[in-house]
């Protein structure tokens, strides 16, 4: 017996929610699948507070037509009013934006399943972010991605150094061994290790806890 998966779709293209449905009723099609589809604020709002039905995955477009007397002026909005009505619904926000500061936005209020920029996407690849998504996985593009990271080091101040130090450990490489890859004595590396620490982690941890805080914040 396949699983029930009732999606919903919010996007003010009717060529691209068609699309949608396609790519999703592709990648999904063990599941029993049911779509309710929006053109802009307005209508998405009355579908989703009218709790006739609920929702399990929730595909949003960011640049809709907004609902002035609810004060929704984006899929932003609605994706936080989703996520407040129906808090198990898995989130993927969609864009052809990824400005740094418009991603760590969405982030901060939705901190969605997915976030995707459509120029990273075709058909494959939506397929596969499908199943991660719908398997519990999070899933963010490699445009967000990068602009993710691009905010982080910049409110962290790190250089190249810094990076490079990060990305030699991720590999595996003791710090004994980094000198020999990079222009710097070893004592500036621990130095600057003991920094980075310090900014993530508060000083105390090991090189693992260093790397699974660097993966969290998106700047490896």
């Amino acid at each position: 017996m396949k699983v029930i998966c009732n999606v919903l779709i919010i996007d003010d293209h009717p060529m691209t929610v068609d699309a949608y449905i396609n790519l999703i009723s592709a990648s999904l099609s063990d599941f029993d699948l049911s779509f309710f589809t929006a053109n802009s604020c307005e209508s998405a709002y009355k579908l989703i507070s009218s709790k006739e039905n609920w929702f399990d995955m929730a595909f949003v477009d960011i640049n809709l037509p907004p609902y002035e007397p609810m004060k929704l002026h984006s899929g932003v909005d609605l994706a936080v009013l989703i996520r407040s009505t129906y808090p198990k619904c898995k989130i993927i926000m969609l864009s052809m934006h990824s400005e740094p500061v418009i991603v760590n936005e969405i982030r901060m209020a939705i901190d969605p399943e997915g976030f995707i920029s459509k120029s990273d996407i075709d058909f494959n690849s939506f397929s596969e972010i499908c199943l991660k998504i719908i398997n519990n996985e999070q899933y963010y593009s490699e445009s967000i991605l990068e602009a993710q990271q691009q905010l982080a080091l910049a409110n962290l101040k790190w250089d190249e150094f810094d990076v490079k130090i990060v990305q030699l450990i991720a590999e595996g490489f003791k710090t004994n061994e980094i000198p020999d890859i990079i222009s710097l004595s070893l004592s500036a590396i621990e130095k600057r290790k003991a920094r980075l620490k310090k900014q993530l982690i508060f000083e105390k941890g090991s090189d693992k806890e260093l790397i699974q805080a660097c993966k969290k914040m998106g700047l490896i």
